[in-house]
């Protein structure tokens, strides 16, 4: 998500249990479930507002939703870099990383371009 998608989400919720989101609490929402598409997002905050009375919280929509934030290595970030300078973005990267032979075609193809 977009950080102002993020507010969108934290204005949505607040019709609901009267939070006041502010810059802090977008910014900490963001990095905690800015990994999930909006409407994932949305319709978490959705079923627990159908079903609880509280407030929600980032673990909330994680454990309603079960996505995982992606754990990354430093070979990740490395390889990532590299991929960056032919124009594979981060989230692509993440994405085909587990395609057989993809890294290693789109590395040789950086390399050449270097």
């Amino acid at each position: 998500m977009r950080k102002s998608e993020v507010a969108k989400l934290l204005i949505w919720a607040a019709g609901a249990d009267r939070r006041e989101p502010n810059e802090l609490s977008v910014e900490v929402w963001a990095e905690l479930v800015g990994h999930l598409e909006f409407d994932a997002a949305l319709d978490a905050v959705r079923a627990h507002y159908r079903a609880q009375s509280r407030p929600i919280y980032p673990a909330d929509v994680l454990s309603i939703y079960q996505t995982p934030v992606p754990v990354l290595s430093a070979s990740d970030l490395i390889v990532a870099g590299d991929l960056a300078k032919v124009g594979i973005g981060f989230e692509e990267y993440l994405e085909r990383r587990g395609e057989p032979g993809w890294v290693d075609s789109m590395r040789a193809r950086a390399v050449t371009r270097a």
